[in-house]
């Protein structure tokens, strides 16, 4: 059964996808994306687990389900979701600080230059009217 916030979900997923610039290119990508995606299916599938068992009136058991990290319970794909998105997150976290060093080193060399530049606009303001100005006194 798809919902609504899962579609949204594969949405970002697929957008994730795009625009994905990891070292190991597409493939580790869907890998990593396949299991955050089968982690929040199974996730899902114990959602309604513990929503049948409250609707049945068996609300310890849905209790227990809902709250336990033991393999086979509610949390446990969960804590796998939460570790493939952690990865995924990682990654691109990793893919921006490098994009964001490789840009910074890039205008360090540029740097100086526009100092310079700008230093020269200053002084050249403030000197070019100043003949014009002279004819006023």
């Amino acid at each position: 059964m798809v919902t609504a916030d899962f579609a949204r979900y594969q949405e970002f997923i697929g957008r994730a996808l795009e625009s994905d610039t990891r070292t190991g290119g597409k493939p580790d990508a869907i890998e990593n994306y396949r299991t955050a995606d089968e982690a929040y299916a199974v996730y899902q599938r114990d959602d309604r687990i513990v929503r049948s068992l409250v609707a049945a009136g068996r609300e310890r058991q849905a209790v227990a389900f809902g709250i336990s990290w033991e393999p086979g319970k509610s949390n446990a794909p969960y804590g796998a979701w939460m570790k493939a998105l952690d990865e995924v997150t990682a990654i691109n976290s990793r893919a921006f600080d490098a994009a964001s060093d490789d840009g910074r080193n890039e205008l360090n060399g540029h740097l100086p230059w526009a100092v310079v530049g700008l230093l020269a606009a200053a002084v050249l303001a403030a000197l070019g009217p100043r003949p014009r100005l002279a004819e006023f006194r």
